[in-house]
């Protein structure tokens, strides 16, 4: 990847996009850029999610060109509070900015939404845990 995601990113990426484009008959449906979508929810914002968000959302038009897939941030999780992003809405975290639509953090429906956005844009889901607990978020 031409000026690549630091962080390991970029295999998981090349991981996703080769589901993705998998011959298994269940192609992601393409978006309007005629590229699939790939809709990342990510645990975590601290210093190392924000960094990662912010590669992702630098990197975007290079992941699509080299990758084939567009990638998009459904919602970020911290400790206390996470935000529900709507298609699209990923410019919101530029910068590491906190988005203003705020509420509580339940991972039970940052998941939710993050499929439910695949789901209803043709895409596919992944969660992101850049916590620094052993264990998944």
């Amino acid at each position: 990847l031409t000026g690549g995601l630091a962080l390991g990113s970029t295999s998981i990426f090349r991981a996703s996009a080769a589901s993705i484009m998998s011959t298994d008959g269940a192609r992601c449906a393409a978006t309007s850029s005629g590229k699939p979508t790939l809709y990342l929810g990510v645990v975590g914002y601290g210093l190392v999610g924000k960094e990662f968000v912010s590669q992702v959302l630098r990197q975007q038009s290079a992941l699509e060109t080299e990758l084939g897939v567009r990638v998009e941030i459904a919602g970020v999780a911290r400790s206390k509070t996470m935000a529900l992003l709507q298609s699209g809405g990923d410019a919101a975290l530029a910068s590491g900015a906190w988005p203003s639509q705020e509420v509580s953090v339940d991972l039970d429906k940052l998941t939710q939404h993050v499929l439910s956005t695949a789901s209803a844009n043709g895409g596919r889901p992944m969660m992101i845990d850049s916590t620094a607990a052993d264990e998944p978020a």
